[in-house]
């Protein structure tokens, strides 16, 4: 199998390298590194003709950069010893253009020993790499679909957040509705690193609690399938836990038929089930307390009209907690808080109007 650097692969250019990048690199092909040195390249390899065959170009501080980037994320077909191998010779490569050495390259690097590889193909003979399971995707890449071939979404920068954060909302549609979230998650927890937000269809699958919206999305859905409404109102009682209730949401929704409207009409199960770390809209939040229907704009009218009363009432922590997030913070609240903020949001209401 033949081994691959980021000259073969321009599917791998375009996911991963900012345009400014991409324009630049466009110029560079196999003909533009073909006759240097050896020790300009990562490895040389023996084709199947006998021919030898330069691999991850390292005579400029570009190719070094981009040659140590597809070491670590591209689909290049190395063994491990020949990578920890490129990796050592690379590692060199940076230290002749004083860049700093990337920590990956550099750990890898220590795999190689004290292997010397002018030229490797005797120690390393092409081989596909092993098959990775679902799950060690989502630790590696932020994920990875098959379209035209493998396309990997790895974070390892500010600038690769960004791409893969704007090509998840522009292709949620792709990715299956029971990986969502996983991926979702896999975004948040890579691009957190560099401060960089996920979109806010991405954001939907997010939350560790219940949504705020479930029941108002179980009337819209028995709305729609009357006969199902007692299926879906067993769900409003169900205990389990939030994952176990997408499933069984999906469930229905396939039953019913009303999975045929999901990404359109209405949410997908793991999108209707947890609550979204954007925030809400404040006027479908209702809940009933003691015969009061409290809606969200009526918590968040408190925040504007009585915030240094909310301080002295709950105290400086708790008067904090829900002046940032009014809403969550009576949804969780005990019987007795939440009839306090009850009295407090019929008072505010009548104030104002």
């Amino acid at each position: 199998m033949k081994i691959r650097d980021f000259i073969d692969d321009k599917l791998w250019q375009a996911a991963y390298l900012p345009n400014d990048t991409f324009d630049k690199m466009a110029s560079v092909s196999r003909e533009t590194v073909m006759g240097l040195p050896s020790d300009q390249y990562g490895g040389v390899f023996v084709d199947e003709q006998g021919h030898a065959q330069g691999r991850f170009p390292m005579n400029t501080a570009d190719n070094t950069a981009m040659s140590a980037g597809y070491l670590l994320h591209g689909d290049h077909n190395l063994t491990k010893q020949a990578s920890a191998i490129i990796a050592k010779r690379l590692h060199e490569g940076f230290f002749r253009f004083s860049l700093p050495v990337p920590d990956p390259i550099a750990k890898l690097a220590a795999d190689a020993g004290d292997i010397e590889a002018v030229q490797i193909a005797a120690e390393c003979e092409a081989h596909p790499n092993p098959h990775v399971k679902e799950a060690q995707y989502f630790e590696k890449y932020a994920y990875t679909l098959n379209i035209n071939g493998e396309q990997h979404f790895p974070i390892y920068s500010k600038d690769s957040a960004k791409l893969a954060c704007v090509w998840f909302e522009n292709n949620m549609s792709e990715i299956p509705f029971e990986l969502r979230r996983e991926v979702a998650k896999s975004f948040d927890k890579h691009a957190s690193v560099y401060e960089v937000p996920v979109g806010e269809l991405a954001g939907a699958y997010l939350g560790e609690e219940r949504s705020f919206l479930f029941k108002s999305a179980m009337q819209a859905r028995a709305a729609v399938v009357p006969e199902f409404k007692e299926r879906y109102n067993a769900l409003l009682e169900d205990d389990s836990p939030l994952e176990e209730i997408a499933v069984k949401l999906a469930e229905i929704d396939m039953d019913s038929q009303v999975n045929v409207f999901w990404d359109a009409a209405i949410s997908d199960p793991w999108a209707t089930t947890y609550q979204n770390n954007i925030k809400l809209a404040e006027s479908k939040y209702e809940c009933t307390f003691g015969g009061e229907t409290i809606t969200g704009e009526d918590l968040l009218r408190i925040t504007n009209f009585r915030p240094k009363y909310i301080e002295d009432v709950l105290g400086r922590n708790l008067g904090q907690e829900f002046l940032t997030n009014p809403i969550k913070f009576f949804d969780k609240a005990e019987p007795t808080m939440k009839r306090v903020l009850t009295n407090l949001a019929k008072d505010v209401r009548e104030e104002s109007r």
